[in-house]
């Protein structure tokens, strides 16, 4: 792909630029006061951009290297894929910010410690079932999620946390608030 080619298909997914945008300030081709665009319009085509994905990569840092993985990635201009199985493009690079909320490590020990390795909703024992790769192994759930509690808010280990396998885990944040234990056990069980 040539530079001119990068800059068109970011200025149409990345930044939601007309065709007619992108004929005039990047292929520097005048356009008729009414329509136009066509110029731009083949060469999205040829790299199977509809208009349909316009803006589709807005929220992702591309470059020449990536901007078509993450079209294939989000599964809208795959190519040469055997049709007699279904493949699929994974691992595009993309910059994601999240609010990351820091744990207490102590914390985690004590309240292992004090429930044990095994999950408080199912009693899955890592260790039973997959020997010593598994002894001490135990996922940590905050009863009350951290994004919700104050700045500063001391946890008690005890009260405030429990040790689940990662299935349970997972299910508990299924939904917001999570999935108490008590409730995942009954799913469980049922």
């Amino acid at each position: 792909m040539n530079h001119e080619h990068f800059d068109i298909l970011k200025a149409y997914l990345c930044e939601s630029k007309s065709h007619r945008w992108i004929q005039e300030n990047i292929m520097e081709l005048n356009s008729p006061t009414r329509g136009g665009g066509y110029a731009a319009m083949n060469i999205l085509h040829e790299y199977d951009v509809r208009n349909e994905q316009k803006g589709l990569l807005v929220d992702y840092a591309v470059t020449p290297k990536n901007i078509l993985a993450l079209l294939n990635e989000l599964n809208h201009a795959v190519k040469d894929i055997d049709t007699s199985q279904h493949n699929y493009i994974e691992g595009a690079v993309t910059t994601k910010t999240v609010n990351a909320y820091e744990r207490n490590p102590k914390a985690r020990k004590e309240c292992i410690a004090h429930y044990g390795a095994i999950c408080v909703a199912c009693s899955f024992d890592f260790e039973k079932t997959y020997g010593k790769a598994g002894q001490g192994y135990i996922e940590v759930h905050h009863l009350l999620p951290l994004a919700t509690l104050p700045i500063g808010y001391a946890v008690n280990p005890i009260r405030d946390m429990v040790p689940l396998c990662a299935n349970c885990h997972a299910i508990a944040h299924r939904k917001q608030p999570p999935f108490t234990p008590q409730e995942i056990q009954k799913m469980v069980n049922s």
